[in-house]
């Protein structure tokens, strides 16, 4: 169990004492998952959680795994030297790349300018060799790479690190979870508590968009 998970528990347990756990009125198991969706809303809604990958590119080489917590990807940059990102790939389709080149895939240049999603970010089944399921196409490849990379950047899922801010978790993770498990018993509640995970949401966001804002 993340340090996360097990902190948005507690909280829970704290606002529901003696129903959690076993033969208890919800299960931890369920409360933990249900924590898990409220994740991976808060990082979809807030969008607040990017995940980045740097991908060293190689000789002639057009596809690339992703890192399997993306579940999307808002835009792909380009380096030649590996740290100085100036240039961006434009977002396209298996068929735009078709229609480029029925040989895109031997097609060599100086640098990408184009990149295609292989399979829905997240994805945990092997498509096009990528041991998570999800890659990425860039068009056209590099004939002899020497430092050249590329970073993706996207919102990510699943919980693994400790880098979600405590008031992050009181604002939305506790009262979106409230909301569900209230929603038979106490519907009325449940509704105030979806409200106030809305709000939430809202609060959070407002504080990453806004620079005169203080972060949490």
């Amino acid at each position: 169990m993340s340090a996360v998970v097990a902190n948005v528990l507690l909280k829970l347990h704290d606002f529901l004492p003696g129903q959690i756990g076993d033969n208890r009125r919800w299960s931890t198991e369920l409360v933990e998952a249900l924590i898990m969706a409220a994740d991976s809303v808060a990082r979809e809604r807030c969008e607040t959680f990017v995940l980045e990958q740097e991908i060293t590119l190689t000789d002639a080489e057009n596809t690339y795994d992703l890192n399997s917590k993306f579940i999307s990807v808002d835009q792909v940059e380009f380096s030649t030297d590996g740290s100085a990102y100036d240039d961006y790939l434009n977002p396209a389709t298996m068929i735009e790349l078709d229609q480029e080149s029925a040989y895109w895939e031997s097609d060599r240049g100086t640098q990408p300018d184009k990149y295609v999603l292989l399979c829905a970010p997240g994805v945990p089944e092997t498509t096009s060799g990528a041991s998570d399921g999800s890659a990425i196409i860039i068009y056209p490849s590099i004939s002899s790479c020497d430092a050249q990379t590329i970073k993706v950047i996207g919102l990510a899922q699943g919980i693994n690190t400790d880098n979600v801010p405590d008031e992050v978790q009181d604002l939305v993770y506790v009262p979106y979870v409230m909301s569900i498990l209230l929603s038979s018993a106490k519907p009325d509640e449940a509704v105030e508590r979806f409200q106030e995970s809305l709000s939430g949401v809202k609060k959070v966001s407002s504080r990453f968009s806004d620079p005169y804002v203080e972060r949490p």
